[in-house]
């Protein structure tokens, strides 16, 4: 086993600090109470979710001439619809709403301003359950975009993917019914599970570890066009597909199980470190590279998971509490914790930073070209 995660105090003192971030002004859904746990997003960066531990709400970064902001998707093109030009417009007309959202301060605060997030479809199969950690999946062409969150629960032993966007008023067939007593005008719809898979936990020490945290690589796509909502995006056969790290420290590898199609079995382990693997702190870049938040020591680390070695690693800039990473294209995201010894943890207010990718990565990693929105 490569224990070159452990970094010596000289090779802390070396090391770059990643590059200067910018905070996003972001309006959490239940602005006074909300917790995020996790964030994720598609391997072009543009698709973002946050997960709380019941939930899990989606935005749209938006790169525009004044700035970085999250706003909630795009009205999705759905198969079925005889005209393509009117979402189109309405897609314009919902990106020209979200630049009115930079209204002068008397302004804002006669007209509360709706969250840059919205709470996905419910889906069947995580109803009542605890969420772990979450991942992306997109895929599109030049018509239409089906994008999947994959979600880590029941106590890290099910990773179950689900439509992230859809609305009323379509044929897609994953919408399960109105629920009693619901307008399907304002409600939210029902979705059912793309796909399930048990992680096997026979590896595992039960009375020490769990499974805690998840990386989906985005290139692990089914390999055939998506025909419908209800098609499944993403397969986990090959090792890489699927990473997972644990409350001992062990970053392991996945494949699906020989035999049985639903049951994914380890391959083996990549890193062992010190301290846990928590919650959110993985992420699989398209090319299969591995970032890994180490919020313990203050550093991001690069890994190659096809050798399990250190391609890089940079300290954490001191503007938060650092707990959750992800990233796509040419950026990262992070969710922090503002420093403040006189508040307790879990009432600090969390923000949401971009940061350019460190320059050196962009030689190694596989960038998806940026598409137009």
């Amino acid at each position: 086993m490569d224990h070159d995660l452990e970094p010596t105090i000289d090779d802390y003192e070396r090391m770059p600090t990643l590059p200067g971030g910018q905070a996003l002004d972001v309006r959490w859904p239940f602005e006074s109470s909300f917790r995020p746990r996790a964030i994720a997003c598609d391997n072009t960066g543009k698709h973002l979710v946050v997960a709380d531990d019941f939930g899990v709400y989606s935005g749209r970064i938006v790169f525009s001439p004044e700035g970085v902001e999250v706003v909630v998707k795009d009205p999705p093109i759905y198969f079925g619809d005889t005209n393509l030009n009117a979402p189109k417009a309405e897609a314009q007309v919902a990106r020209k709403d979200a630049r009115r959202l930079r209204q002068p301060a008397n302004t804002l605060r006669r007209q509360p301003l709706p969250p840059s997030f919205a709470q996905m479809p419910r889906c069947t199969a995580l109803e009542g359950k605890q969420l772990k950690d979450v991942g992306v999946v997109c895929t599109s062409d030049s018509n239409h975009e089906y994008c999947r969150v994959l979600v880590l629960h029941s106590n890290g032993r099910h990773l179950t993917e689900c439509p992230l966007y859809t609305s009323w008023g379509t044929d897609a067939r994953p919408v399960v019914s109105t629920p009693a007593g619901l307008n399907p005008s304002s409600e939210r719809p029902v979705v059912r599970p793309l796909s399930d898979w048990k992680i096997s936990g026979s590896w595992l020490d039960h009375d020490h570890e769990s499974v805690e945290s998840l990386g989906v690589n985005p290139d692990c796509e089914q390999g055939t066009l998506l025909q419908s909502m209800e098609d499944h995006a993403f397969d986990p056969a090959e090792v890489g597909c699927t990473i997972i790290g644990t409350s001992s420290g062990r970053v392991v590898q996945l494949r699906r199980h020989l035999s049985k199609e639903h049951e994914l079995v380890p391959e083996w382990a990549m890193q062992e470190r010190r301290g846990k693997v928590a919650q959110g702190s993985l992420q699989l870049f398209p090319g299969g590279f591995l970032m890994m938040l180490r919020s313990e020591i203050g550093l991001i680390q690069a890994i190659n998971p096809e050798a399990g070695s250190l391609l890089g690693q940079w300290r954490l800039p001191d503007s938060a509490d650092w707990f959750s990473i992800s990233g796509g294209g040419k950026t990262l995201f992070m969710l922090g914790r503002e420093r403040n010894p006189n508040v307790a943890e879990e009432n600090r207010h969390v923000s949401l930073w971009t940061f350019p990718l460190p320059p050196e990565l962009e030689e190694l990693f596989t960038v998806y070209p940026e598409k137009d929105d």
